[in-house]
């Protein structure tokens, strides 16, 4: 005769419900890292006055790309605000690995 297991429980002996928070937590994370949500998180991270200047146009590798519309714009980006953004952009998904933006003029 063999033994049966609770249906609610999982070997460690956590309810179901526990796993299916854990569960839920993860798919959360998970979906907060799709490239589309920190794309489109560009616009509420840059300054109101650059918003309609600039695009954040892909995100791969741990790289988001900022397309520019003027070189002036381009520049000051590039020398002094794109470390403030950077790092904007890596507290605000900290689990998505976000190494560097590069802009380029487009």
């Amino acid at each position: 005769m063999t033994k049966k297991r609770p249906l609610l429980t999982a070997s460690n002996n956590r309810q179901l419900k526990d796993l299916l928070v854990d569960f839920l937590d993860q798919i959360k994370q998970r979906s907060e890292t799709k490239p589309e949500v920190i794309l489109k998180e560009w616009v509420k991270i840059i300054d109101p006055k650059w918003k309609g200047m600039t695009e954040a146009s892909s995100f791969e590798k741990g790289i988001v790309v900022i397309k520019v519309r003027n070189a002036a714009l381009y520049s000051l980006l590039v020398r002094q605000e794109g470390s403030k953004l950077l790092k904007k952009l890596q507290t605000k998904f900290p689990e998505s690995d976000i190494k560097k933006l590069k802009f380029c003029i487009g």
